[in-house]
């Protein structure tokens, strides 16, 4: 007669691996560090089980306010406290029972869970109140954020997935044609290969503005027959492409050392509304300009100012505008219109 055939020696080695994490982690490491030594050595395939076993436990070390993962780690500890205590066998190595078995197959599926939970999560880039950041991606694109600016970051097998969540960037793409590199804000998606380019967000408007290389903007979700302005488009260097509220979309001629003013603290602007001004300078400064009158937000305005220079800024504005400033009590400033 033959006996129950043996488990495969990968799965044995996870199984006590599995078996060993719980085990350290309810009862005192010191103590079982010797019997612990001895499993290690006694199978070349033990030390890869406990690398591949323990770095995801980690992770619930690592996210102690993930929901998911403190109720998976919790789940396997009770299983873990309810089964029999310190079982060796005379080589002093711990004995894997059918309960054992239960509570280490469970954890492996948790540390696998924890694993996808961790790769799904983006990376965040984010900036202060009059703070500029540039930061390098591990694929070698950077990215130049701007003041109180938002982007987070997720990388899979065919795509580098970035989101621009507030604020405004310049993207500078590692050329990379195995994988594209795609930017979605405000319901547009700007699809490169290697190339720089500024995205921007500002008064509920999209502004992509292309400063090398070429980019494709589509729509994030595909076009309807009642939205036939919602197609594909290319951009050639020094274009820029402007999104509205309603989702219309127009494409003009920019200059780019205008356009990019803001990465040395300048802010150039030709005929701006006061609106959109306001909301850039309110990235820099903490105190928060307030616009409730649509006739003052839509007043136009040209010159060149100073981002981290809010006060100059509200001094200039009302000296060639019909406009008052109004300071709150806590220190922000609203423009009304000083027009009889």
């Amino acid at each position: 007669m033959t006996g129950p055939a043996e488990e495969p020696a990968d799965d044995r080695c996870l199984m006590e691996a599995a078996a060993w994490r719980i085990h350290l982690t309810e009862h005192d490491e010191d103590e079982s560090l010797p019997d612990f030594q001895r499993w290690l050595q006694a199978d070349p395939g033990n030390a890869a089980a406990w690398q591949a076993v323990n770095q995801p436990w980690q992770l619930f070390a690592e996210q102690p306010t993930a929901p998911e993962l403190m109720a998976a780690r919790r789940e396997a500890l009770a299983d873990a406290q309810q089964t029999a205590g310190k079982r060796f066998n005379r080589r002093g190595m711990l004995q894997v029972s059918l309960r054992w078995v239960s509570v280490a197959a469970a954890l492996l599926l948790v540390v696998g869970a924890g694993l996808l939970w961790q790769s799904s999560q983006p990376e965040v880039y984010q900036t202060a109140a009059g703070e500029r950041r540039t930061f390098m991606l591990e694929d070698g694109s950077s990215i130049a954020l701007d003041a109180r600016s938002e982007v987070h970051v997720r990388y899979t097998r065919a795509a580098r997935e970035l989101r621009l969540m507030q604020g405004q960037a310049q993207f500078d793409v590692a050329r990379d044609a195995a994988r594209r590199f795609v930017v979605t804000a405000q319901g547009r998606q700007v699809i490169a290969t290697g190339t720089s380019f500024n995205v921007e967000l500002i008064s509920a408007r999209l502004l992509v503005t292309l400063i090398e290389g070429r980019v494709l903007v589509v729509p994030e979700t595909p076009a309807t027959a009642n939205a036939g302005e919602r197609q594909p488009l290319m951009l050639a260097v020094g274009e820029r492409l402007l999104v509205d509220e309603q989702g219309r979309e127009q494409v003009s001629a920019v200059d780019l050392e205008r356009a990019l003013a803001w990465q040395s603290g300048r802010l150039i602007v030709k005929n701006e509304t006061l609106q959109d001004l306001a909301s850039r300078f309110n990235r820099y400064s903490r105190r928060t300009i307030h616009i409730r009158d649509p006739n003052v937000a839509a007043l136009r305005i040209s010159g060149v100012f100073r981002m981290n220079d809010a006060d100059s800024f509200i001094e200039t504005i009302q000296a060639y505008l019909p406009v008052a400033a109004h300071p709150g009590a806590d220190g922000d400033i609203e423009l009304v219109s000083s027009a009889r």
